[in-house]
């Protein structure tokens, strides 16, 4: 499979959407509460930068990082 179809497949499909984003919605819930205001975050292994658009608000200072 080529990189380019294995992206869209699942990153930007129907199976990220229905099964990948709902888990990480719950998880983000979860660590956004333990996510002090005003703190540095780094997210590491970021792909498409979810997690660090989700605490967001919460944090002053995010850093995203990962490989490609």
């Amino acid at each position: 499979m080529s990189d380019e179809l294995n992206k869209t497949h699942w990153y930007d499909g129907w199976f990220y959407d229905s099964f990948i984003a709902p888990n990480q919605d719950r998880l983000f819930s979860l660590i956004k509460g333990i996510i002090e205001p005003a703190s540095t975050v780094i997210d590491v292994g970021c792909g498409t930068k979810r997690f660090s658009f989700s605490v967001s608000a919460r944090a002053s200072k995010i850093l995203s990082i990962d490989l490609y």
